[in-house]
């Protein structure tokens, strides 16, 4: 999982001609996303700052669930 880290949210307006958009990016701490992702049933396998230094850092989660057992 990608995302942006930080803690805020940001309306982002982008457009294209005649279409425009609005979408709401939240930027959340890689320690809270790994809780949630742990409290999913997801074991986190390993984690991945992207350009701490940088006005707009990045981190990469990488999870798995255990496969559910067979009927």
């Amino acid at each position: 999982m990608g995302f942006h880290v930080g803690d805020e949210s940001i309306l982002e307006t982008t457009g294209d001609g005649d279409q425009s958009t609005q979408v709401y990016v939240y930027h959340r701490q890689p320690s809270r996303v790994a809780d949630w992702l742990r409290e999913a049933g997801f074991t986190i396998e390993a984690q991945h700052l992207l350009n701490p230094d940088q006005t707009k850092p990045g981190a990469i989660l990488f999870a798995r669930r255990p496969a559910a057992p067979p009927r």
